[in-house]
C-alpha cells in the first residue's frame, strides 16, 4: 500500500498588488535621494510598476492603500511633507517590504521541506516513526514551520500572509496546536516592543 502526504498548495498573493507594491516601494526609495539625472534609470521601471498596479482590481483595502501610495508617491504630492516625515515613511515602507520578503523566503523553505517529506513517502511508500531518513526529513520540516511561526511580523498584511500560510499547512494536517497557539500569541504581541 502506498502512503502519500496531502499536497501543500499555497499562493502567497491574494492579489498581485502587494507584490507589485513591494517592488515599486524598493525602486521608489532607491531613487528618492538621487538628483534627476541619477534617478533617470529608475523612472521607466517606476512608471511600468505604477501602470501594472493601476490595472489590478482592488480586492482588499490593502490593495487600495498600495494603489494610493504609488499614485501619490507615498502621499507626497506637492512637497507638503517634512523631510523627517518622508524619511520615517521610507524606513517603515522598507521594513515592511523586507519583512514580507524574508517571510516569503521562510515560507518557501518550509514548503520545500514539506514537499521533500511528501516525495519521500510517495517514492518509498513509508511513513514510519522508526525510519531514520524520514525522521530527519520530518525534523527539518518541523524546524522550518517553527521558523515561519516565529518569524517577526509587524505589518498587518504580513501577519495575514503568515496566517494564510499556516491555514494552508493546517488544511493538510501539518500544523500542531502549539504552532497555532504561538501564532495567535505573536499577533497579540504585534506592535509592542
Amino acid at each position: 500500500m502506498s502512503h502519500k502526504l496531502r499536497p501543500l498548495v499555497f499562493n502567497p498573493d491574494v492579489s498581485p498588488v502587494e507584490a507589485l507594491f513591494a517592488n515599486w516601494a524598493k525602486t521608489y526609495i532607491a531613487q528618492a535621494h538621487l538628483d534627476d539625472d541619477e534617478a533617470e534609470p529608475f523612472q521607466q521601471p517606476l512608471i511600468d510598476l505604477e501602470k501594472a498596479i493601476d490595472k489590478q482590481p482592488l480586492v482588499t483595502m490593502q490593495d487600495f492603500f498600495c494603489h494610493q501610495m504609488t499614485s501619490s508617491c507615498f502621499g507626497d504630492f506637492g512637497d507638503t511633507m517634512t523631510p523627517e516625515r518622508r524619511e520615517q515613511i521610507y524606513v517603515v515602507a522598507m521594513a515592511e517590504v523586507n519583512e514580507r520578503e524574508s517571510l516569503l523566503a521562510a515560507i518557501e523553505l518550509h514548503k520545500a521541506a514539506y514537499d521533500r517529506c511528501d516525495r519521500f513517502t510517495t517514492v518509498t511508500g513509508r511513513i514510519t516513526d522508526d525510519d531514520d531518513e524520514f525522521l530527519a526529513l520530518c525534523s527539518q520540516e518541523v524546524s522550518l514551520i517553527r521558523a515561519v511561526v516565529a518569524h517577526p511580523t509587524m505589518a498587518v498584511s504580513n501577519i495575514v500572509l503568515k496566517g494564510r500560510y499556516l491555514a494552508a499547512v493546517q488544511a493538510v494536517g501539518g500544523l500542531c496546536f502549539e504552532h497555532a497557539q504561538a501564532f495567535v500569541a505573536s499577533i497579540g504581541g504585534a506592535g509592542h516592543a
